[in-house]
């Protein structure tokens, strides 16, 4: 039976397909019912009405196609996206050349040019702290190639698991370390060409360096203004704490086989924790499969895609232009008002829920300031981790006086 929410409708077009573990259609899509509009403001009031339930979908389908509602554009499109009831997230460490459109909120998807493919990846995966969801708007499809194609994390990370076993296992114990040249201008004809200015939105090299370490990033100034960085040791390999299911998030196939160009080499540009090279034979064989077993569906104008980044992977495939998909990054879901009910319920002899903050950048320390907003009856921080000395330091400086019950870890 088709799922009907307020004036929505499931439909099915002709890409989809049944996910492996039995969760449904993937990706799940929805368009006016019959004889319905939707316009921008509409789309915008429902999702900030039934955004729980939005998500909820994402999670169980990985990603929910919204096709058929009048979209047009940047400031639509925000509307939509917005309404998510989501923290904000800024594109801060990625290496596209992107262009802002709505501050804070919307701007171009990767500009690199058009005969250039991206390969899949969780958007930031090479970051500490990825956001939680990225979404796409369809404002002009191309009339050739340009599709989005997506795949499930948990599918990619069965087979890779199955197939390459001893690897798997070194992946897993080891985590990886990803090595970018950032230019010091900003280069159009790279999907890696973003300048370590727009990189990490700073005007010195001062403010990059101060960045970077916040990151545990390592840092290598170039004779030429270019800088030279490998990550901190990252997990690729990951449990989502919701399902409880291992999924591929990293950005390990799109650095070994898309990260290539004047200044990188792609099957350079990702190593294991300890420095050691990855498996090619590998890499190249969860390549293939993800060739193979993806999902790509035409693009129609007005689209919009809403991806579950910790369950989903993207890629671009190449377009005849013109084409211009927008996106928009959010982050963890905003914690939910408490109902009327719920102020008079009595916490006595309940013990507060011990939490843990794991990476604690500029968000991991907001979590901390959120939890305490919340009392120390209902919940305390009792450990953190991060790869980077000052972020923990930073953490516990955040924590105060209630540090000292706070254990510390380096590894995640």
């Amino acid at each position: 039976m088709a799922l009907v929410i307020d004036g929505l409708t499931q439909i099915n077009i002709p890409e989809q397909k049944q996910l492996e573990n039995g969760s449904g259609t993937f990706p799940l899509t929805l368009a006016p019912s019959d004889g319905m509009t939707m316009s921008a403001s509409q789309l915008g009031e429902w999702t900030k009405k039934h955004t729980v339930k939005l998500r909820e979908l994402a999670q169980r389908h990985g990603a929910v196609l919204l096709r058929g509602c009048s979209v047009r554009g940047a400031q639509d499109f925000a509307a939509m996206s917005g309404a998510m009831d989501c923290e904000g997230y800024d594109y801060i460490g990625g290496a596209a050349p992107r262009t802002e459109l709505v501050p804070g909120l919307v701007f171009t998807s990767n500009e690199s040019p058009p005969d250039q493919p991206i390969p899949f990846h969780h958007e930031l995966a090479q970051a500490p702290e990825p956001p939680s969801y990225i979404l796409f708007h369809c404002e002009t499809a191309s009339a050739q190639g340009g599709a989005t194609p997506i795949i499930h994390s948990e599918e990619v990370a069965n087979f890779f698991e199955a197939t390459y076993p001893d690897f798997a296992s070194k992946v897993a114990d080891l985590g990886v370390r990803y090595i970018r040249v950032m230019p010091e201008v900003t280069d159009p004809s790279s999907a890696q060409g973003r300048s370590w200015k727009e990189t990490y939105n700073v005007a010195t090299r001062e403010e990059a360096e101060a960045a970077m370490r916040r990151q545990g990033t390592e840092f290598e100034w170039l004779s030429n203004g270019d800088c030279r960085t490998m990550t901190a040791i990252l997990p690729a390999l990951r449990v989502d704490s919701r399902t409880g299911k291992c999924v591929f998030f990293n950005s390990m196939i799109a650095a070994f086989i898309g990260w290539n160009d004047s200044r990188n080499v792609g099957e350079k540009a990702v190593v294991l924790g300890d420095g050691s090279p990855v498996d090619p034979v590998a890499m190249r064989g969860v390549a293939d499969f993800m060739q193979q077993h993806r999902v790509v569906f035409k693009w129609h104008q007005g689209d919009i895609l809403l991806i579950d980044n910790t369950l989903v992977m993207h890629a671009r495939d190449t377009f005849v232009p013109p084409r211009r998909v927008l996106a928009s990054l959010r982050g963890m879901p905003m914690p939910q008002l408490a109902r009327p009910a719920d102020c008079f319920f009595d916490s006595a002899g309940v013990p507060p829920l011990r939490m843990g903050i794991v990476g604690t950048g500029a968000m991991g320390k907001e979590h901390i300031r959120n939890i305490e907003l919340l009392g120390e009856d209902v919940a305390v921080v009792t450990a953190v981790a991060d790869s980077d000395v000052r972020a923990r330091r930073e953490a516990l400086e955040e924590l105060g006086a209630k540090s000292s019950g706070c254990k510390v870890f380096e590894r995640y």
